[in-house]
């Protein structure tokens, strides 16, 4: 961490909290009625409709215009343009109450805004304009290899996308999937993506994050392997290399060679 950087942490009484999305620096309670915190802890309070269950989630787009609640858990989930339910979504329902509904809002690098999610099947990609609803990319009928896809995120600048998903053991992994490929070859959505680490032979990832448009980060358990070893990527699939870091964690570096 750049010594120059203080991080300062606020305590806020709010009550029953449903939902937390970023809207630039402020925080917003999609679910429990669009209740807004500033970064000073003034609750901003505008009562508009809650959300019953079964939504207990939300994700933003980048614009913070699209909105999607949804739940945890369930198979179900609603797209909202602003405060307006534009059409409601679901997923699998194979193990749907075992693992993290897939569903993510992001823009692609020509600013288009989508909508990644698992419609038709727990392993099988799904990229939308979520303006329009045209499908934009999807994954084979029958994925050969891809795993329970979850907790979908687009990195910014468009390039990437991210599932921090499962494999059957059950063990938590993370594929990550060139998206400006994906648009002209969808069965790039097919299989583990682009990163030869997994938890077999390397460690369970618990969660992941991006750091920037090429970086993420990732918290590891010890499923499999040492987390603090190096582990590898196939820079013949267009990218770079994984390099160690403490404490159960990894930075991996996303960035196509030259």
């Amino acid at each position: 961490m750049n010594d120059g950087v203080v991080l300062r942490g606020t305590r806020v009484r709010t009550g029953e909290v449903r939902s937390l999305v970023w809207d630039g620096d402020d925080l917003l309670d999609p679910v429990g009625g669009w209740r807004r915190w500033s970064p000073d802890g003034t609750e901003h309070r505008r009562e508009r409709r809650k959300f019953g269950r079964p939504y207990d989630r939300a994700v933003t787009s980048p614009s913070g215009r699209w909105t999607v609640v949804y739940g945890e858990r369930g198979t179900n989930g609603l797209l909202l343009d602003g405060r307006r339910v534009v059409r409601e979504l679901s997923r699998d329902e194979y193990r749907a109450e075992d693992f993290d509904h897939p569903v993510g809002l992001g823009a692609l690098s020509d600013g288009r805004e989508v909508l990644a999610h698992c419609p038709e099947g727990y392993n099988r990609l799904q990229i939308e304009d979520v303006a329009t609803g045209e499908r934009l990319a999807v994954a084979p009928d029958e994925p050969e290899r891809s795993p329970f896809h979850s907790r979908l995120t687009v990195s910014p600048g468009g390039r990437w996308l991210m599932s921090a998903g499962w494999v059957w053991h059950p063990a938590g992994i993370c594929a990550v999937y060139d998206l400006d490929r994906a648009l002209t070859d969808p069965s790039v959505l097919d299989g583990h993506g682009l990163l030869t680490y997994g938890p077999l032979t390397d460690a369970e990832t618990d969660s992941a994050c991006w750091l920037d448009g090429d970086r993420l980060a990732l918290a590891t358990g010890d499923f499999g392997g040492d987390p603090e070893e190096d582990g590898s990527v196939d820079e013949d699939q267009e990218l770079g290399r994984v390099r160690k870091v403490p404490s159960g964690s990894r930075r991996l570096d996303a960035r196509s060679p030259p």
